[in-house]
């Protein structure tokens, strides 16, 4: 049986669009052997919803230029201006859902609709909370319509999908994003927490495809 990453993300993570590349590197090299699943944590729920104060809205201006450095992404002008302006509002909670009907019209495209919402925040300064932010990401796309795609986001068990990723990501006591864990043998392995290269993950993935290899017994 192959092992199973599950990738623990947000939408309104920064460091996650920072990994997006890492992450799509990973598919390319292991889909073939290993199973990814991305998961929506819920970063930015009930209280911490709302516009970007200024004192974080600075945090996150001061950290762009790191993120820039040690992952290569770019952010655009817009999304900065929203920062500056004090007008940026954040909730993860309709990002989630339309990344969990996502999943259930077409899996094996998920991870590229995460990055396209990815790129319509940080890029495009688009808000997620915003129809019409989800029609000009799937303007492109071949597998999902924005139709379907709100069909499905009103659908009473896609809510029920994304409490239990919101859940699932508090189970593993996941304490940032992105993060990886490796379902190996019924048991949960925490691969890593934060950005990391992927170099860095090459050794780890090389590991989990042995644990993987072993029976259940020399495991247990």
């Amino acid at each position: 049986m192959k092992p199973k990453v599950f990738y623990f993300y947000d939408a309104l993570c920064g460091w996650c669009y920072g990994f997006s590349p890492v992450m799509h590197r990973l598919l390319d090299t292991y889909a073939t052997v290993v199973d990814f699943e991305i998961i929506s944590g819920g970063m930015v729920l009930h209280e911490r919803a709302g516009i970007v104060n200024p004192q974080m809205s600075q945090y996150i201006l001061n950290a762009i230029p790191q993120v820039t450095a040690l992952t290569g992404v770019s952010f655009g002008e817009p999304f900065k201006a929203q920062l500056q302006s004090g007008t940026r509002y954040q909730n993860s909670w309709k990002p989630s859902l339309a990344l969990t009907a996502y999943k259930k019209l077409h899996i094996a495209s998920s991870f590229d609709f995460a990055t396209a919402m990815q790129r319509a925040t940080f890029v495009d300064g688009l808000n997620l909370e915003d129809d019409s932010t989800y029609v000009q990401i799937l303007a492109h796309d071949a597998h999902v319509t924005v139709e379907h795609l709100f069909e499905q986001m009103a659908v009473p068990k896609t809510t029920g999908r994304t409490q239990q990723g919101f859940d699932f990501t508090q189970q593993l006591s996941v304490q940032g994003f992105p993060a990886l864990f490796a379902q190996i043998h019924g048991q949960y392995y925490q691969l890593t927490s934060g950005y990391v290269s992927y170099e860095q993950l090459q050794p780890v993935m090389e590991k989990i495809q042995a644990i993987a290899a072993q029976s259940p017994e020399i495991n247990a």
